[in-house]
């Protein structure tokens, strides 16, 4: 959906001549948009539908998990996009390579938050403040963990504290004596 948003589907000019229309209307893209939101709308009907129920003493509510599920995968596809695009080879030590990267990852996040904002009436739930919340939720502990890093001088998961939605970094930003994407973008701008 985030590909198809930001880079298939045209937009449409305020000002239409009759003549564009076939060119603006693309389809395949919309089909392939309209089947997405519908399996997810689909999707999203059918939890909201049931209703709350015991689970030995736990009452569970669907539209609370169906809330928490959407913040952890959030979590998760945020922390991938800026893991991905916050990795500097040692070669490319340059400003513009620096520049793009960065214009780049601004324009996967905007890509992703708009994706959000789109499906968030399927969803029954704000998109755009779960994706502020989770993004500063993720950017907080992971300038803790790179604090904690600094402070004691040991690159070691298991003593870092972190929350248990949070994603643990992986073991690529070792090599550069830092834990996280954070650190190594806090590495390449020192």
């Amino acid at each position: 959906m985030i590909i198809l948003l930001t880079s298939k589907l045209k937009g449409l000019p305020s000002k239409l001549n009759k003549s564009d229309l076939k060119e603006y209307a693309q389809y395949e893209e919309r089909q392939e948009m309209a089947r997405l939101t519908n399996s997810i709308a689909v999707f999203t009907e059918s939890i909201l539908n049931v209703e709350s129920y015991l689970l030995g003493v736990i009452e569970v509510q669907p539209k609370e998990l169906l809330d928490q599920g959407i913040r952890k995968e959030l979590l998760g596809l945020i922390h991938r996009i800026l893991d991905k695009a916050l990795y500097f080879s040692p070669k490319a030590n340059g400003v513009d390579d620096f520049t793009k990267r960065l214009n780049k990852l601004a324009e996967d996040l905007s890509a992703f938050r708009q994706s959000v904002e789109y499906i968030q009436d399927f969803i029954s739930a704000y998109g755009n403040k779960m994706f502020i919340e989770e993004f500063d939720r993720l950017m907080a502990c992971y300038i803790d963990m790179e604090a904690a890093c600094l402070l004691t001088k040991k690159l070691t998961f298991e003593e870092l504290s972190y929350d248990e939605d949070i994603p643990m970094p992986d073991e690529k930003s070792l090599p550069f004596g830092v834990i996280n994407f954070t650190g190594r973008l806090l590495k390449q701008v020192l």
